[in-house]
């Protein structure tokens, strides 16, 4: 072999790029010249012995233990790497060439990491080929691929065997395949080869083009009896299973046990290989996903699962079921031919919109548009039912380049619990549009559960303020305008309705409970809902009752529980002749306590509770027979036509204790959380007795706050848990990172994002009921923000500062191990130090550190765990490349980087 060969992948890095994304090696060059093979290595500056290696195999791909090669350091470079090189010195011809894959390994302290996104060989230019399914599939998948051949030997051809599913229809087999930088696709057909099994056909492919080449983009797909089925992309040169993406931020979750994998190119790191499903049993669908730590990786996966509960479920299917799939738009850096606009089901009927491309050549009088749907178990059949979607001409698009059509259609068979996907293309060939459209399937959910106290243990909560959550799609004011009001007392527009269309938003994050305003009727500047002049009637602002009724069917139907904070302290800001306005009979002097103000510099009970909160919101005389049967009663109707999972009760401390017992119980002793802001552990512990739970604002003030605020030492956690005896539950409380009347973390923080993920782990696993409010997943930042609103976000899951995905694999992690594996277990103090602070909890192995993100490379701490793991090596659900393993003694060795907080199981 003569010259140079290049190795072709596009994943070869400048040291500078290296630094940036703070992963342990990567490969800075490499070179085949005259069967001799040499290059250089950027490695991590850490003070460890290190072992480099580098392992390539044969042409062919036959690996062998003795073709390796060991690196040796050369120098210290910039960006906090140094620099190793390695090569042969005699020629190797005979076993690396034209074909052959290498991968470079780094072990260090126990660990080892791996180049090329940890998840792949390099591929030396001249022959690449690839075997993902090299035995008959067992997956039930109707295609997929046997294998795939790159050759680059003077001619390129691509060339390889399908599995296609042995039945006797008429079948079109096509391999679709675009340049490397290229998202223009040509398609060839394959060809039949023979019957390989009772279930199998085998169909081989040849394509000799020179617009392929590593990194080229190939699918593959089969289409039969107007029913398409695909497999791919495959990227060649890449040793993996295809990655499934799409725009989509919202896909309904596909099935009780379904992995929803949505990603986007993003800079370097460590990476793992993980297994989608799509629950269909007629396709089933892998995909690579990447998880990181830093923020430059743009990663987002949603596993979906049923909740868990003892309680008697009920089967009633809800009235209506409306769903906004991508409210983020059509379009995305290919614009989708169709996409999904809004469905809903209404008993036996299915009912929706669909953007499509009116600018298309394919869109023509010829084009047709609709949705397959499957039966109540998700089974396609041959004779599956479809639905046509014709043009609408009475909606306008306000997306320019779209129309919309619509479908609608009674229910032949299916219904809760099934499964529709869209069809596109022309009449005559029922093609489905792979461009980043509806391929996957929707799921219309299954009925409501009941939830009961007990069923609030493990259960993850979203915090919303109605007004300032989400516009309806519909709103006049424009689903996304900025609120002009700001951060005034004016409402700004959010509804229920508004909730229904972004519920996916958050059960796509991972949360299976929400907690929104009060409901009740509030005065004109009570758009948070806690300044009421009517507790008979809804609020009009936020839609009424069937808009609160749909909301209640809507998050039941996607598994989350829905809180309702309420208030029975005090009513809205007064002015003159402010008692002929509130409702009877709150419009009299003695529904109210004499006027006085809270002085919070002095502890005074008697004060808390007969005063005024603030100088312009009259205090109700809950002592008096007639306010307390006029609140009972209004909650008590409200309740039964609007029936809440759970509440959370503002001001609880200002109202006297003895109204809290009688009016609990008129109501049913519901699931409550009572606030009690203070930081006083036994004072708000002296509550509980009266309520199931209560806000643990005293773990927020005395170890999240100056823990992560002021970088105080971390043995205030331990100090506070040491106090966990005072309350008589202390596994029911509510904790937070921040809320609507508290600073945001990122603000607290100073802005720093690795002290906000500690935060939020901390939060995420500690003992009790995790809170995050709305526009923390988002970075919202200042004081100002704290009540802005979300939708000038537009709800993306693709935030800069990365926290919706940090947040959907945390809460991921915690549904995946069950939620009896929490509700079971502790907060269980292992090592601690000013700056860090190990814990377990469950089968969990939670490492925090508040040196935050510019800390470098913390020191390798021991922790002590006896037989707590049973000797197992553990992952970080983080970064799955980072695992750690037990010495003799069951100790564990930890190093933080950059103030990362790490969570292994």
């Amino acid at each position: 072999m003569q010259g140079l060969i290049i190795v072709l992948t596009g994943v070869v890095w400048a040291v500078g790029v290296v630094a940036s994304t703070q992963v342990y090696l990567a490969t800075s060059s490499f070179n085949l010249v005259s069967g001799a093979f040499n290059g250089t290595i950027s490695v991590l500056n850490i003070a460890y012995t290190k072992t480099v290696i580098v392992y390539y195999s044969s042409p062919s791909g036959t690996w062998s233990s003795a073709n390796a090669i060991h690196a040796t350091y050369a120098a210290a470079s910039t960006n906090n790497y140094e620099t190793w090189t390695y090569s042969t010195t005699t020629a190797i011809s005979t076993a690396l060439g034209a074909g052959s894959q290498y991968y470079i390994a780094y072990t260090v302290s126990g660990s080892t990491y791996y180049d090329n996104n940890n998840s792949g060989n390099y591929i030396v230019a001249g022959v690449w080929s690839y075997t993902p399914y090299a035995s008959v599939p067992t997956d039930g998948a109707q295609l997929r691929v046997n294998s795939i051949k790159l050759s680059e030997n003077g001619t390129t051809v691509l060339s390889g065997v399908l599995w296609v599913e042995n039945i006797s229809y008429t079948k079109v087999v096509q391999v679709c395949f675009s340049a490397a930088s290229s998202s223009t696709s040509t398609c060839v057909a394959a060809s039949y080869q023979a019957a390989a099994s009772g279930v199998y056909e085998t169909w081989g492919f040849s394509v000799t083009s020179s617009a392929i080449g590593i990194g080229s983009s190939v699918s593959f797909t089969y289409t039969v009896s107007g029913s398409a089925y695909s497999d791919g992309p495959y990227v060649l040169g890449v040793s993996s299973l295809p990655s499934v993406t799409s725009s989509s931020t919202s896909s309904l979750l596909a099935s009780n046990t379904a992995t929803i994998s949505t990603s986007t190119a993003a800079t370097s790191i460590s990476s793992t290989t993980t297994s989608a499903t799509f629950a269909s049993t007629a396709q089933t669908t892998n995909a690579t996903a990447s998880t990181a730590s830093v923020t430059t990786a743009i990663v987002s996966t949603v596993t979906a699962t049923a909740l868990t509960t003892t309680a008697t479920s009920t089967t009633a299917t809800p009235t209506v079921l409306s769903f906004v799939p991508h409210p983020e738009g059509p379009a995305n850096t290919v614009p989708a031919l169709v996409r999904t606009y809004s469905f809903e089901t209404s008993s036996k009927t299915l009912n929706g919109t669909i953007w499509v491309r009116s600018d298309d050549v394919a869109v023509s009088s010829a084009f047709a548009v609709g949705v397959y749907y499957s039966d109540s178990n998700g089974i396609f059949l041959s004779s599956s039912p479809y639905v046509s979607a014709s043009l609408n001409s009475s909606i306008t698009s306000e997306y320019a380049g779209y129309n919309i059509w619509s479908f609608s259609s009674v229910i032949s068979s299916g219904g809760i619990g099934m499964h529709f996907y869209l069809r596109s293309g022309t009449a005559s060939n029922g093609t489905y549009a792979t461009n980043g459209g509806d391929w996957y399937h929707y799921r219309v959910f299954p009925p409501r559960r009941t939830f009961q106290n007990s069923q609030w243990l493990g259960r993850s909560i979203y915090q919303l303020l109605t007004d300032r959550f989400a516009r309806p799609l519909s709103s006049p004011l424009g689903p996304y305008d900025n609120c002009t009001t700001g951060y005034s007392s004016s409402f700004c527009g959010g509804t229920w309705q508004g909730v229904v269309e972004r519920l996916a938003y958050i059960s796509n994050m991972g949360f299976d409970a929400i907690w929104i305003s009060p409901i009740v009727n509030n005065t004109s500047t009570g758009y948070h809902g806690y300044y009421a002049w009517d507790f008979n009637t809804l609020s009009p602002q936020f839609g009424g009752a069937t808009a609160l009724s749909a909301l209640i069917a809507a998050a039941h139907s996607q598994n989350l529980a829905v809180m309702f904070d309420m208030v029975t302290n005090h009513v809205g800001i007064s002015g003159t002749g402010y008692l002929t306005y509130y409702a009877p009979p709150i419009n009299t002097d003695a529904a109210y306590h004499s006027y006085c103000v809270i002085d919070y510099s002095v502890f005074n009970q008697t004060d808390f509770e007969y005063c005024r909160i603030n100088s312009v919101n009259p205090d109700l005389n809950t002592e008096n027979s007639t306010v307390v049967n006029y609140l009972t009663s209004s909650y008590q109707s409200l309740f039964s036509s609007y029936p809440p999972d759970g509440l959370r009760i503002d001001t609880f401390r200002h109202v006297p204790r003895a109204f809290w017992t009688s009016f609990l119980s008129a109501l049913g002793n519901p699931f409550a959380i009572g606030e009690i802001d203070s930081s006083n552990t036994s004072y708000v512990a002296s509550y509980q007795p009266l309520v199931p739970s209560v806000l643990n604002y005293p773990f927020y003030y005395n170890a999240i706050q100056p823990v992560f605020g002021s970088k105080s030492s971390m043995t205030l956690i331990t100090s506070q848990l040491a106090l966990r005896s005072s309350y008589s539950n202390y596994s029911n409380l509510g904790v937070f990172a921040d809320n609507h009347d508290q600073s945001r973390i990122l603000a607290i923080t100073g802005g720093d994002t690795a002290l906000v993920r500690n935060a939020l782990v901390l939060t995420l696993f500690t003992d009790g009921i995790p809170i995050v409010y709305q526009g923390t997943e988002q970075g919202y930042t200042d004081d100002s923000d704290t009540r802005l609103p979300l939708w000038t976000t537009k709800f993306s899951t693709l935030p800069s500062l990365g926290f919706y995905q940090f947040l959907q694999i945390m809460l991921r992690a915690r549904r995946d191990v069950g939620l009896d594996a929490l509700i079971s277990s502790q907060h269980n103090p292992l090592y601690t130090t000013a700056t860090v602070h190990v814990f377990s909890r469950g089968p969990f192995l939670v490492a925090l550190t508040n040196t935050g993100s510019s800390s470098g490379t913390s020191t390798n701490y021991t922790i002590p765990t006896s037989t707590l793991f049973s000797g197992k090596t553990l992952r970080n659900v983080l970064i799955p490349s980072d695992t750690i393993a037990p010495d003799s003694a069951g100790n564990y060795y930890i190093t933080f980087l950059n103030g990362e907080p790490k969570v292994y199981n």
